[in-house]
Parts: structure tokens; C-alpha cells; sequence
């Protein structure tokens, strides 16, 4: 199965979900989430535009699931990126649309700082570390998602900060409380 993907209906999905559902098909996937994005950033309410952003993706999980029913289960879906910043965005987003699997994300800091616009130096990266874990924390608190996504988000960014791969070491108490809860 594959419960995290992007369709056109995301700004990072390149693919329609019909596209998408013949290849996981072809490569022997029985389940497909349909989970593309939405997020919750503070102070900004879910408006028209992202409502029927979402709707098209859900319409489209709907149409592949009748149609694919024989061979592939398809999910409608939902990466929802931090919903403890903006909790009204994310409980209207997840009751006016019935998502059967959403992944609970970290994509920007507080004050809606997208993780890559940030500039990680080697002096600054373990404090945006300590802050990506911190906030991730608290968005455990928020009760509407099934996963967590990518706990490694950050490091995609960070690869010149170290001098070799990026590891958790240092911050092990924060990921074992994470992945404890």
C-alpha cells in the first residue's frame, strides 16, 4: 500500500489520481491514499479557493475508487501540515470533507515560516531541530489525523550542516517521546 501521495491536486503532485492508481497498479499496490495537501497555517481561515482545491481531489479518489474497485483500493486522503497552529482551519477542513486516512504533518514554523525558506547553517541548525521536534510535539495533541508524516522532513534540508548524513542523536528524548505517543 502507499497511504502518502500527491496528486495535481497539490502544488508538489505531478500526476492526475487516474494516472497515479494505473501505476500503483502496474507496480502491485492493492491500497492508494489519495492524500494531498492542505495547510493549516495560523491566523488564516480555509477559504473557497483551498475548499475547492480539496474537493476536486476528493471527487477524483471517489471516481478512481468506483473505477479501479477490482483491482485497487483507493482512499480519499488528507495531509493536513500543522493543525495544532490553526485548530479551526483544521476541524473545519476534516468535517466538511469525509477523508478515510489523514496524515498529521510539519511543514512550516510558528508564524507560518515554510521549513524551506529557512536558512540552516551549521551555527543555527540544532535550534530550527529543536524547534521542528518541539512543534511536532504539540501537534500531537491535535486528535484528527491516523499518521504522522516524515518525522525526517527537516534533514532533507539540512545535508550541509553536517558533515556527514544528518542524524537525530542529539535529540533523541524528543523523537522517543514522539514516537512513544
Amino acid at each position: 500500500c502507499d497511504t502518502h501521495t500527491h496528486s495535481i491536486h497539490s502544488f508538489d503532485g505531478h500526476d492526475s489520481v487516474d494516472t497515479m492508481c494505473r501505476k500503483a497498479i502496474e507496480n502491485g499496490v492493492s491500497v492508494l491514499a489519495i492524500t494531498d495537501h492542505s495547510e493549516a497555517l495560523f491566523d488564516i481561515p480555509l477559504n473557497l479557493k483551498e475548499r475547492e482545491r480539496c474537493a476536486l481531489s476528493v471527487k477524483a479518489a471517489d471516481e478512481a475508487s468506483v473505477k479501479y474497485a477490482s483491482s485497487l483500493t483507493v482512499l480519499r486522503g488528507c495531509e493536513l501540515g500543522q493543525p495544532h497552529m490553526n485548530p479551526e482551519y483544521a476541524n473545519a477542513i476534516l468535517s466538511e470533507f469525509d477523508f478515510d486516512y489523514v496524515i498529521g504533518s510539519m511543514h512550516f514554523f510558528p508564524g507560518n515560516i515554510d521549513l524551506y525558506d529557512v536558512v540552516y547553517t551549521r551555527e543555527n541548525h540544532k535550534d530550527y531541530m529543536k524547534m521542528y521536534f518541539e512543534e511536532t510535539i504539540k501537534m500531537l495533541d491535535f486528535d484528527g489525523y491516523q499518521t504522522l508524516g516524515h518525522l525526517d522532513y527537516i534533514t532533507r534540508l539540512l545535508y550541509h550542516c553536517f558533515d556527514s548524513t544528518p542524524n537525530y542523536l542529539e535529540f533523541r528524548q524528543d523523537v522517543e517521546k514522539i514516537l512513544k505517543r
